[in-house]
Parts: C-alpha cells; structure tokens; sequence
C-alpha cells in the first residue's frame, strides 16, 4: 500500500518524498500519521517540529497505534526530564503531568510485547521524578525482559545488579550473565564493565582473571571505547612490571608489550576513534 511505498521512500532517501506521501494517506491511515510525527520530529523531508511531531504521536498512538505508544511516551519523558530540572513552578508541575501521561503510554507498548517501550519505561522507573516514585526493582524487571530483544537493555540491568552487589545484595553470577548478554550484543560499555569486573575479581564468587579482563578490555577497544582503551594499557603496564620484576623477559615479547600500550594508550587520547 501507500505506507509502505512511503517507507521504502524514506528509507532510500527520498524523506520529502515519503513525507508528502504520508501526509497525504495520514487522515484515513493512523499508521502514516506516526510516519508522519517521526519524519516532523526527526527533521527529515520537513521542517524539525517536536511540539508538532507530539500531536500527531498523540493521535496515532490513540487510535491503536502500538509504535506510536513508544514513541510518543519517549518525548513526553524527555521534555518531562528537563521541566523537572527547572525552578518555575509552572514547568514542574507540566513535567509531572507529561512524565505521568508518558507512562501510561510506554506501559501500554511495553504490555503489548514493545522492547523499546521496556527499556524507556525502565529508564524512568531507575530515575524516578514528578510523582513517579524510584523503583530500581521495576527498572531491572523491564530491562531484564527486554533484554530477550535489546542487549542494550542487558546493560542496563548488568548496571542495576552491579549496584546491587556493592550494597551487599545479589548475585554476581546474574550480573556478569546480563553483561555478558550485552558484551556478546556488541555494547563495549558492558565489554569494558566485564574488563573491570574481573580485573579486580569479586571476593569468593569470582575470582581475579588478567587473561578475561585483558580479553574484554581489547574488545571494547577494538569497538572504539576510550576508557577501556586505557584501561587496557594500564592493566598491560601492570603486567609487565610483574613480568619483568626478578625474571627474564624475552625482549621480543617486551617490544611487543610496550607496543601495545603505547598503541592503547593514543587511542584513549584521541577518544572514541578506533
């Protein structure tokens, strides 16, 4: 149909294009009215409008429309966020009432099976704010759920647990299972966490490994993470001031050592860049 003509549209670059197109099915297609919203919230193909873009999320997402649920509780919650920073009591009292109404409708995607929804009403729930209680429980249960779909959300609850367990509480066992979900998923957060988990071991439940922390650390890196960049070269250093304390070492495998480090060290320097 017309909606997925204007989707292959904006896909292969034609956002003006697609946008007309949707703008015009948009009255009898609810469907082409979040496309719509998310062409006019993200600037593609029409002037950058996120007042605008929430109308539309609004009327979509009222008429059944699940993706719009999710995105039009994303919105709310990020204009909710920075009102409840503010001092003006008028901002505060709107940033509860559209983080309240932002709720409802991310509860309403994430029922109906929405990953994305889980994690951003998870996010909410570990931040708390307005008249929505911290509840760091209900955060980790979204995102150990959505986790099946998002190993961004593995991190998230990789996150929760950590905390967990350094206020005595948890399993680390479970914690390295969500990093390791996430790790494997490609997020060099939880690859430079893993670097740093087992770096430092975890008392009787797990213990201290150089050859997993150097592994994940090298990862994570690779994946263009600066912190685990110099962790890397600082945990190398390490080990070669071990090797090198009243032993032999090959000057090979020295060279090569130090190599690394300065390698690591640059690239921890530079940022992100890999």
């Amino acid at each position: 149909g017309a909606n997925k003509l204007g989707k292959l549209l904006y896909q292969s670059g034609e956002a003006s294009e697609a946008f007309r197109l949707f703008e015009r099915i948009a009255p009898d297609l609810p469907e082409a009215k979040h496309n719509m919203a998310l062409c006019i919230e993200r600037g593609d193909g029409v002037a950058r409008d996120k007042s605008r873009a929430i109308l539309l999320y609004r009327e979509a997402a009222q008429a059944g429309v699940d993706d719009a649920c999710c995105a039009l509780g994303y919105c709310l919650a990020s204009d909710a966020f920075r009102d409840l920073e503010a001092t003006d009591p008028r901002c505060l009292e709107d940033g509860r009432l559209a983080l309240d109404e932002a709720v409802v409708w991310l509860r309403h995607a994430a029922d109906r099976g929405s990953g994305e929804a889980m994690v951003h009403l998870g996010q909410i729930y570990e931040r708390g704010g307005g008249s929505i209680r911290r509840d760091s429980s209900a955060a980790l249960a979204l995102f150990c759920k959505a986790a099946e779909w998002d190993p961004k959300a593995a991190f998230y609850a990789g996150n929760i647990l950590w905390d967990q367990l350094r206020d005595g509480v948890g399993s680390i066992d479970k914690c390295i299972e969500y990093y390791e979900l996430a790790a494997n998923g490609g997020v060099a957060d939880a690859q430079n966490a893993l670097g740093v988990i087992y770096e430092d071991g975890w008392g009787q439940g797990l213990p201290m490994s150089v050859p997993k922390a150097q592994a994940w650390f090298k990862l994570a890196a690779d994946n263009g993470h600066a912190i685990a960049a110099y962790n890397l070269a600082a945990l190398l250093e390490r080990v070669l001031d071990l090797n090198v304390a009243g032993t032999e070492v090959d000057p090979t495998h020295r060279g090569k050592i130090n190599s690394a480090i300065e390698h690591y060290y640059a690239r921890a320097a530079r940022g992100s860049n890999r």
